[in-house]
């Protein structure tokens, strides 16, 4: 097999190829021009490229620095959900020990 991804089917079957279509659309699906700042459009274009370049059977995930710097990258751009805590509302009782005085 001389594509990443018919190597990644041999491997880890249809549904394992499916999981990783998925991972790499959610990241590489992101608007680059939403990204932050020129660093960010960079690592979009390196994961890109590497994973552009899987369907010519380059080795994308057995290379040894290539695979850890791509997946590290991926990282970087993955969504992230902004979780925005609420302040307590105004009417919450105080908690503490009471003194009977």
């Amino acid at each position: 097999m001389e594509n990443e991804y018919a190597r990644i089917v041999l491997e880890e079957g249809i549904l394992g190829l499916l999981l990783w279509v998925v991972l790499i659309a959610r990241i590489l699906l992101v608007d680059p021009r939403k990204l932050e700042g020129p660093f960010e459009r960079g690592i979009w274009a390196v994961c890109l490229a590497g994973w552009l370049q899987a369907f010519v059977g380059t080795g994308v995930l057995s290379s040894i620095p290539g695979t850890m710097i791509l997946l590290v990258y991926m990282g970087v751009l993955a969504p992230r959900r902004q979780t925005q805590l609420s302040p307590a509302p105004s009417w919450a009782p105080v908690t503490g020990i009471r003194s009977n005085a």
